[in-house]
């Protein structure tokens, strides 16, 4: 064994000239990224690697991931560590090894496996990376003004001797959404000063706050868009809307972390903070040029993470591959499995019509994440938001968990299916307000719009049922998609069918998604009807 390691570890380094084609996408032009200049030769660049999961390890994850998400289960809420994880995830030494001596000897720096053991980073000047992975880096720019270093081209290569054991490689070609963020709306609702007030009654949840200090919640910030929150906005959200909160803070920071003015780190603070009543609040904060694999990466390696997390990201659709996008539905299964929830946002632009076809947003399409779409106030009876996010992905089957109601949807629908894919995981799962009023850079009442409100909203309430089942002896909810639809299924009214409204689409009212009675790809199952679904969720 010690002569086969040596062996490969020797090819790894020498072999390292010999490269081939890895990754490559469409690109994103047309998506708001323009393309500069090349970048300095000397610029450091960081890199996060995926490495490769075996089909038996993948096989024993979502065998284990259904189980304890499944209320029928007898493994049900059985999590495990993130110990445990990596022991059954991690890639082997032989493997970690040779990936590691590969970057090492291409000159490569902070070069380490991170505590997951699937996962490397390492960093380059732009000449090394450039060798290396067969491409140059150059500036690019968003519609919003936001510079990024990515390839200049949609493709990169890998030394042949360890291409085999690679998923895929962040900070290369996956470019997050030109747009990404909160939209600045007026709308009736702003300078009202009730939006909280408006929602607890709206959910059946006026007076409801936490019974221990067990619950954890925890917004998170890519701060590729300068986005930071600001605590004194955070006070004055309070003063306003939830007067007895005033003094709460963000409990904890993991990442770097600065106060400021972003309006969608605000409205993530503020609502989730707000809505959860108390549950204690964090925030992840993760810069660099590439947000969203480092993000993984951290993630899958704590310890301890929170119970509940809220991300309101996008990715341009053009720029990801399936190696990409199957990775992050693992991690979204490994920590479920670790009892954390993960709520997404499902978007801003409806079923996202491009060359005449809908186009699922990643990643509110992965199956392991609450998916959350908008409607359009925050009263009671509002119909779907004309923006909400939904429709059916195209990598990804239909969950068992949801056949039932998306076939209903299915055998009702005029939309033809020649627009989507009606065998895929159909989302979102559920809605909540998509126009509300935050505080930014001291003034209160702006009004913003889009599902980036709805999500904090959601996993608040999660936070809250979590709170409620641990004070009872009961594990946290982790994954849980499964036991939503289990909730409707029971027929208690768990949930206020949203069943107006229609979502942007592709030409004409054919071609876009309506909400009606039931599921539907515009509203999900409807908004929470709190203690009726409290009670479904504590059996």
């Amino acid at each position: 064994m010690m002569a086969k390691t040596g062996m490969l570890l020797m090819t790894a380094v020498y072999g390292a000239a010999l490269s081939i084609p890895h990754e490559k996408v469409k690109g994103p032009e047309g998506s708001g990224w323009i393309k500069h200049e090349r970048i300095p030769r000397n610029k450091l660049l960081e890199f996060t690697v995926a490495l490769k999961h075996t089909d038996a390890q993948k096989a024993w994850l979502k065998e284990t991931i259904d189980a304890v998400s499944d209320p029928r289960s007898a493994r049900y809420g059985q999590y495990l560590s993130m110990q445990d994880v990596a022991e059954k995830m991690s890639a082997t030494k032989e493997t970690s090894d040779a990936v590691l001596t590969a970057f090492t000897g291409a000159g490569f720096t902070g070069v380490e496996l991170l505590p997951a053991r699937d996962f490397a980073r390492a960093s380059a000047t732009h000449a090394v990376a450039a060798e290396f992975f067969k491409t140059e880096f150059c500036r690019w720019e968003s519609s919003r003004n936001v510079s990024i270093t990515r390839a200049c081209s949609p493709f990169y290569h890998l030394p042949q001797t360890i291409a085999g054991a690679i998923d895929t490689v962040g900070g290369l070609i996956h470019f997050p959404l030109a747009t990404y963020g909160a939209k600045m709306a007026v709308h009736a609702k702003a300078g009202a000063g009730d939006n909280i007030d408006t929602l607890r009654k709206t959910y059946n949840m006026v007076g409801v706050g936490p019974l221990t200090k067990q619950s954890t919640t925890c917004f998170v910030q890519f701060t590729i868009h300068d986005e930071w929150y600001s605590p004194n906005d955070l006070q004055a959200f309070f003063e306003r809307e939830s007067p007895s909160q005033v003094g709460q803070v963000i409990a904890r920071k993991i990442g770097p972390w600065h106060p400021g003015n972003g309006w969608e780190a605000n409205l993530d603070s503020q609502y989730l903070a707000a809505m959860g009543n108390g549950v204690e609040t964090w925030v992840w904060s993760r810069d660099g040029h590439d947000p969203w694999l480092p993000f993984l990466s951290n993630l899958a390696s704590i310890a301890d993470p929170p119970l509940v997390m809220s991300i309101s990201y996008g990715q341009e659709p053009g720029t990801l591959t399936r190696d990409y996008i199957e990775r992050s539905n693992v991690e979204m299964q490994k920590i479920g499995l670790r009892g954390t929830t993960v709520v997404v946002a499902s978007g801003d632009d409806g079923s996202t019509c491009r060359s005449g076809k809908f186009n699922p947003v990643f990643p509110g399409y992965l199956p392991y994440v609450v998916t959350v779409g908008g409607t359009s106030s925050c009263t009671p009876g509002s119909g779907v938001a004309s923006f909400s996010g939904g429709g059916f992905a195209d990598l990804f089957p239909m969950p068992k968990w949801q056949e039932t109601v998306v076939h209903e949807y299915l055998k009702k629908t005029t939309v033809d299916t020649k627009y989507f894919n009606a065998s895929g995981r159909g989302y979102p799962d559920i809605s909540a307000c998509g126009a509300v009023d935050i505080c930014v850079n001291g003034v209160c009442g702006q009004g913003v719009l889009g599902t980036s409100c709805s999500a904090p909203i959601i996993a608040a309430i999660i936070g809250l049922f979590n709170d409620m089942r641990l004070y009872s002896q009961r594990p946290p909810l982790g994954f849980v998609t499964p036991a939503l639809y289990a909730a409707y299924a029971a027929g208690v009214g768990a949930f206020n069918d949203i069943t107006t409204g229609r979502t942007y689409g592709c030409s004409g009212n054919n071609a876009s998604f309506e909400a009606t009675t039931g599921w539907d790809p515009t509203s999900g199952l409807g908004t929470p009807n709190f203690w009726l679904l409290l009670e479904q969720l504590m059996e």
